[in-house]
């Protein structure tokens, strides 16, 4: 089947359907990429992507399976035609009629986000085995429709969970405990054959060398949206609050916005030139991958004002590198104490003081660590095929 082509939804050689809420960036989104990724690279199974929504990620994901987006606003289906034209009664008929045509699968499906679940609503009754995934950093349970919620539960025959928090959700919500798996999200380092001791050390000579920062500087790094306005962030803030109390050493920092066109960061850099942050405060865009400025910080901060879901820390997590985060005042805290440290939400002092704290403690000519030991089911090659085991 070729790339791009999404094939006859009732044909179970056509790949498995894999069910997805949106193609916005987040960690769970990239531990579906990392699978999706890894089935194109091992033929081991074709796939292919159903989701609700759209996203800045759809051009990443169209590239790993063939991707279909349900309600594009921008797409000329004949229910979207139909709704252009102002005939809004037999467009819904139409987007119904179109729906279950698209749901009408055979064999195994894999709803690998709770957001998909309105889709489940006009799953063929001889679809199955239907497998969720509830990733360790997904959107909770509670969020979803009261309907939505309930279909979920009943339709998915097995679960698979990110984290011991994710599996009392489900069972919270109906699911039978002996019906869920723990397994950890799925993390691809691409272009990385093993991790040595030399490996973090020499991300950030590449990170130095491209963006201009001194190797012996500290280096704080952010990941977050690509569009700087859609989701409010404190980088600037903290990166400003850290840079007028730090002694001695140099630090820079650097915002990791992979994908994003300069209309989207214009904002950003009008931020960083009026705070006066102009080459102590740097971006990066298109070339490498997120985690390799990940490996190459000293800290790594999560600043995210809104309730959207923290990239990166997985990331961070894997490769040992310090995490500084803002609590949720409304979730339990996700970062267990060996992972990293939380502050109190929007307290930009106290984010700093934490930064700070932890660039004392690490002077440049100390060796920048090695990855801490890595949990071999995070890896696509292992934890792939755990998910294709609970898809037979």
């Amino acid at each position: 089947m070729r790339a791009g082509r999404f094939a006859s939804p009732a044909d179970p050689s056509a790949g498995v359907p894999v069910l997805l809420g949106d193609l916005e960036p987040s960690d769970a989104l990239a531990s579906t990429l990392a699978l999706l990724q890894w089935l194109r690279s091992t033929g081991e199974r074709d796939a292919r992507v159903l989701s609700v929504h759209g996203g800045t990620a759809l051009p990443e994901v169209r590239g790993a399976a063939p991707t279909r987006v349900v309600y594009d606003p921008r797409g000329w289906t004949v229910p979207r035609i139909a709704q252009r034209l102002h005939l809004p009664r037999l467009a819904r008929l139409l987007r119904s009629m179109e729906l279950r045509r698209l749901m009408r699968l055979r064999g195994p499906v894999y709803v690998a986000d709770a957001a998909a679940a309105p889709l489940l609503h006009r799953l063929d009754p001889q679809a199955g085995p239907v497998v969720g995934h509830h990733h360790a950093s997904a959107d909770p349970l509670d969020r979803l429709a009261e309907v939505d919620r309930a279909v979920l539960v009943s339709r998915c025959d097995r679960w698979i969970s990110g984290s011991p928090a994710k599996t009392e959700e489900l069972v919270s919500a109906g699911v039978d405990v002996e019906a869920i798996d723990e397994l950890p999200d799925l993390l691809a380092l691409p272009e990385v054959g093993s991790l040595d001791e030399n490996f973090i050390a020499t991300c950030r000579g590449g990170i130095a060398q491209r963006c201009g920062i001194p190797i012996d500087a500290g280096l704080v790094v952010g990941v977050g949206t690509i569009d700087w306005w859609t989701v409010p962030d404190a980088f600037v803030r903290v990166a400003w609050e850290v840079v007028r109390r730090v002694e001695g050493r140099e630090v820079h920092f650097l915002w990791v916005a992979h994908g994003a066109s300069e209309r989207m960061l214009w904002p950003l850099r009008h931020d960083i030139r009026h705070a006066g942050l102009e080459g102590r405060v740097h971006v990066k865009t298109g070339e490498g991958h997120p985690w390799q400025a990940v490996a190459a910080s000293d800290v790594y901060v999560s600043t995210r004002l809104g309730e959207t879901t923290p990239q990166g820390h997985r990331d961070a997590i894997v490769l040992g590198r310090p995490i500084v985060a803002f609590a949720d005042p409304e979730q339990p805290d996700a970062l267990a104490p060996h992972e990293g440290r939380t502050v109190p939400h929007l307290d930009v002092d106290a984010m700093a003081e934490q930064i700070l704290d932890l660039l004392a403690a690490s002077a440049p000519s100390e060796d920048r660590g090695r990855p801490l030991s890595v949990l071999p089911a995070w890896f696509p090659s292992v934890g792939g095929p755990a998910i294709l085991e609970r898809l037979r």
